[in-house]
């Protein structure tokens, strides 16, 4: 079934003070994100956003601003737009590890445990002075973990196994948000072929398929045994009743 976006509020966001492993920031900008959390804790996000803008470009394009952004557009319920930032703060600064609660719990949100299980580590792997951002990394590693075990009940595999499942699940859905439907197809048969049963990897198979016009392939695999008790989404076997727009596919 398709999984229901979640909308978090700011506790679960948290941002960690800046002097985290050698991403030591100027006096400016420590200033900026005492105030800007400060806004956001008190739920002032509108005033958050207001304050984001006003401060001075060289500052704008530190990775300490875009974070904040992030998190203010989440905070505000632009799950998409907030989590598309942080992706791509990634990609620019993999060593920020200011970056990976929020990431972490932007994962969850989406019901990604084994990305956010990977992000959470890196924020336990540092060295932050923060005791309580550590505790809430702890908290979430947790949460993480106790997600992928109930997969790997359900499927009755290994642990270890169940996260290498979620994980190629978990990229296929967010290869489908970039529009990468080969990439999607591919990630989605090798959470297949580690969860043959899983019903999440074969509904997102089904509908890349469809999407990429591979229509007989489709079919056949949504009236395979293995998905005998999955979504189902053709109507007597006819290919194409389905929406192409993929912000219906988040599964």
């Amino acid at each position: 079934m398709p999984r229901q976006r979640q909308h978090s509020s700011h506790s679960n966001y948290p941002v960690s003070k800046p002097a985290t492993q050698g991403w030591m920031p100027s006096q400016q900008e420590q200033e900026m994100v005492e105030k800007i959390q400060q806004l956001l804790q008190a739920e002032k996000t509108q005033e958050a956003f207001r304050q984001l803008a006003l401060v001075p470009k060289w500052i704008k394009n530190s990775p300490f601003h875009t974070l904040l952004r992030a998190t203010a557009l989440i905070q505000s319920g632009d799950m998409d737009a907030g989590g598309e930032i942080l992706r791509d703060l990634e990609r620019k600064n993999p060593n920020f590890t200011p970056l990976y609660l929020t990431l972490a719990n932007w994962y969850m949100s989406q019901e990604w445990p084994a990305h956010a299980l990977r992000a959470v580590k890196k924020v336990l792997d540092s060295s932050s002075p923060d005791t309580s951002f550590m505790e809430s990394a702890e908290r979430l590693a947790e949460v993480a973990r106790a997600a992928i075990q109930f997969l790997a009940d359900h499927e009755n595999i290994s642990e270890s196994m169940a996260e290498k499942a979620e994980w190629h699940n978990e990229q296929a859905q967010l290869s489908l948000l970039d529009e990468n439907f080969v990439e999607v197809e591919h990630q989605a048969r090798l959470a297949i072929q580690i969860a043959p049963h899983w019903t999440s990897p074969r509904n997102n198979l089904v509908h890349v398929l469809y999407m990429m016009g591979k229509c007989p392939e489709a079919i056949a695999d949504q009236l395979s045994p293995h998905h005998s008790h999955g979504e189902v989404i053709f109507k007597n076997g006819i290919c194409g009743n389905l929406s192409k727009n993929k912000n219906d596919f988040r599964l």
